[in-house]
């Protein structure tokens, strides 16, 4: 690579708004984590006997990566 190409591309880069290591994800309201665990622990799925991720995801609006992160914690209280 040039080294005018590789000054144009940090140069380009700065201030991109790109996510790294440390920056948090957006919160989930403790509302919606309350819905998520009451509806997990009171209700089954239609077509199941247990609720998983992407069924839960669906039904709560959440990404199933967003409902796998949900602490468990909550849920014991």
């Amino acid at each position: 690579m040039r080294g005018r190409d590789l000054d144009a591309r940090v140069a380009g880069s700065a201030g991109a708004g790109l996510r790294g290591a440390g920056q948090q994800h957006p919160t989930v309201s403790d509302e919606r984590v309350e819905q998520v665990v009451v509806d997990t622990l009171e209700s089954t799925p239609v077509d199941g006997t247990h609720w998983s991720r992407a069924p839960m995801a669906k039904r709560s609006g959440l990404s199933p990566s967003t409902v796998g992160r949900l602490p468990r914690g909550r849920a014991r209280r």
